[in-house]
């Protein structure tokens, strides 16, 4: 073999490694292109999931507000209180009742006492 042949063999070898290294260099690209994609697409799912969940926390903490609101307004320290105050509401209202009465009755007896003397 001449030293040009080994020449030509050396670039044949040189040129084939390159075109092997281009051919994969395409291939990993690719990949990586497709990789990055599904990585993209992953990346957009959790971002919604993480959205919903946040949304679906937020709804949860409001039903909680709400039940330990109800809890409160059940509690039975507050439903004594309420009905002590309710007692005493109905028993002002009974003794202006009675008053009411007693004055209706005064004022009859009055009128009455005044028609007879009239008809006198």
């Amino acid at each position: 073999m001449t030293e040009s042949t080994l020449l030509l063999v050396g670039l044949c070898i040189l040129l084939l490694a390159a075109i092997a290294i281009l051919v994969i260099t395409v291939g990993a690209r690719r990949e990586v292109r497709n990789i990055s994609y599904e990585l993209g697409q992953r990346y957009s799912r959790m971002e919604n999931e993480l959205d919903l969940a946040r949304v679906e926390r937020s709804a949860y903490e409001q039903e909680a507000q709400r039940a330990n609101k109800q809890l409160e307004e059940q509690r039975p320290e507050k439903l004594t209180w309420e009905l002590e105050q309710a007692t005493k509401e109905l028993e002002r209202l009974r003794n202006e009742h009675s008053e009411n009465l007693r004055l209706a009755g005064l004022k009859e007896q009055e009128w009455a006492h005044r028609d007879e003397q009239q008809e006198r």
